[in-house]
């Protein structure tokens, strides 16, 4: 089954069906592009420093893409969408190399400026989506970083202080969650999860369909290999992996309330968060907004009064 791409002016029409396919396909396998990292955590750091750093990255920058993949425990495939948002190299803070990766790896960049959709339109389509479909199952592969992303879009907000209220949000947006590079941990063969995504699907055999590097083909490969792995290592049980991230100690939890409304932030009106940057990252940003400069310590940040850009029109449900 092919990917579709979502953009500006697919967006309502692709919700609805998005929604109905949850009705009957509750396991969702995503993943996120994103332009770059400012700051790299050390593979050894502990949970708070790598915390620090992805509030770093994921306050100061915007997701590019969002793929979804919603499938059965039995391995069945109800499509996958490729979420394409509104990005511009003249407005967005981004590492250039991760950009011309990207660009080389077939994202459009220049429709994205064109016929990108907007993050907050998005966001609250999104939200009512997950109000609507409160017992998924999602799936990732070393995903702390898309997640990072998700909470901000559903916050509407910068990311919370602490690692802890971070994976509690995580639990009270998202429910179940299962990371398969953690899972990859518990299986003999597996290399203890030490492998690409890539590596792994190689060793298992399994084939992915469309090009690495764009999020609706690695949501796909992603949910393909987490379903050849629950067939293939059926003595590893769901306790064991649930709710664990690969690369972080703190659990994520499963919220008692479930069934209350989604926590959604709401910043303060005309507000716009603006994170500071360490000096030695090159980014690009450029000034046909009003905008102040960034400058407080590497893992600070402060807010400056901003004209509100987007407005949302259209609601799904």
């Amino acid at each position: 089954m092919g990917c579709t791409n979502v953009w500006s002016s697919n967006l309502v029409e692709e919700f609805r069906k998005l929604n109905n396919c949850l009705n009957d396909y509750r396991v969702v396998s995503f993943d996120t592009e994103f332009p770059g990292f400012l700051v790299s955590s050390p593979r050894d750091c502990g949970d708070v420093r790598r915390y620090a750093d992805l509030k770093c990255n994921v306050d100061a920058m915007n997701m590019l893409q969002l793929g979804l993949t919603p499938s059965n425990m039995e391995g069945e495939i109800g499509g996958t969408w490729q979420f394409n948002f509104f990005f511009s190299r003249d407005l967005h803070v981004y590492s250039q190399d991760s950009i011309v990766f990207l660009e080389k790896s077939g994202i459009d960049f220049v429709r994205l400026e064109t016929d990108g959709i907007d993050l907050q339109e998005f966001s609250t389509l999104f939200t009512a989506l997950l109000s609507r479909h409160r017992d998924l199952l999602w799936v990732n592969f070393h995903g702390l970083y898309d997640l990072g992303y998700l909470v901000k879009l559903l916050s509407n907000d910068l990311l919370p202080e602490s690692i802890t209220d971070f994976t509690r949000l995580i639990g009270e947006c998202f429910g179940s969650m299962v990371d398969v590079k953690y899972m990859a941990r518990l299986c003999n063969g597996l290399l203890e999860g030490e492998l690409s995504l890539e590596k792994l699907a190689n060793i298992l055999g399994v084939e992915r369909v469309g090009g690495a590097h764009q999020a609706g083909s690695d949501s796909s490969l992603t949910c393909l290999v987490f379903n050849n792995i629950l067939m293939t290592y059926n003595e590893i049980q769901p306790a064991e992996y649930l709710g664990h991230l690969y690369s972080i100690q703190s659990r994520i939890c499963r919220s008692q309330q479930q069934q209350q409304p989604l926590v959604h932030f709401q910043p303060p009106p005309n507000t716009l968060a603006r994170v500071q940057l360490p000096r030695n990252i090159v980014c690009f940003r450029a000034v046909p907004r009003p905008t102040v400069p960034i400058f407080c310590s590497p893992y600070g940040m402060r807010r400056v009064q901003m004209k509100p850009v987007h407005t949302v029109h259209r609601l799904l449900f």
